[in-house]
């Protein structure tokens, strides 16, 4: 990483408490850093869309910012995902630093019958509210929108964005766009949306980040 990007990223951050570094190079030299309180979206094809959530909570937990990974994922996979770019996340799981919560099926079916997410506000409302969380990543959160598979799809993304903007910590979402429609219905209630996708160059395959809104 470029020291210069880094240092005039975090004097901006001094500058304006309310923006946040994201840990993800690209976003924090272009980008100028995230905004603090907003909602952001990564999606596509391409693989980096976890990582870019794994790198967000990171850069938030070397600088004394708690965070919550909100995922279907067993809480050991999702360790590991951590494991995997070189960072042991059990000191901030004991401290309390790092909470990761693991929705089960049912919280799933219940929400797919229901035109409300109370099954998860129930579950997870108190956990956040009680540790106040600076940084919150759901991924995936596709699981959570399929109410969009019955047409409702933009009514459940404004209500999801309600919620989670309620805490007032700088939101993640992860969508693996296996449906569209939930990526497309939640790109208005977000301040920036990052598609991941890979082309074919000449001989060999580039991968893009693509800054949607932007």
């Amino acid at each position: 990483e470029n020291h210069d990007d880094r240092r005039g990223c975090e004097e901006l951050a001094e500058k304006q408490p309310l923006t946040v570094r994201s840990g993800v190079e690209p976003v924090d030299r272009l980008l100028g850093c995230l905004q603090r309180g907003h909602l952001y979206l990564t999606h596509g094809d391409a693989s980096g869309k976890s990582l870019f959530g794994v790198e967000f909570l990171i850069e938030g937990l070397k600088h004394g910012q708690p965070g919550a990974l909100i995922t279907p994922q067993r809480r050991e996979d999702a360790i590991r995902r951590f494991a995997c770019v070189g960072y042991d996340c059990s000191h901030d799981l004991s401290s309390g630093a790092l909470v990761i919560f693991t929705y089960s099926n049912d919280i799933v079916e219940q929400i797919e019958q229901r035109l409300d997410l109370e099954p998860l506000l129930l579950e997870l409302g108190p956990i956040l509210d009680e540790s106040s969380r600076e940084r919150i990543v759901f991924d995936p959160v596709d699981s959570l929108m399929v109410a969009a598979e019955h047409g409702r799809a933009v009514e459940r993304a404004r209500q999801l964005a309600a919620w989670v903007k309620s805490f007032g910590a700088t939101i993640v979402l992860v969508s693996t766009d296996e449906n569209r429609a939930v990526s497309e219905s939640l790109m208005p209630s977000v301040r920036e949306s990052f598609r991941f996708e890979v082309r074919e160059s000449l001989d060999r395959v580039v991968r893009f980040m693509v800054f949607e809104k932007s």
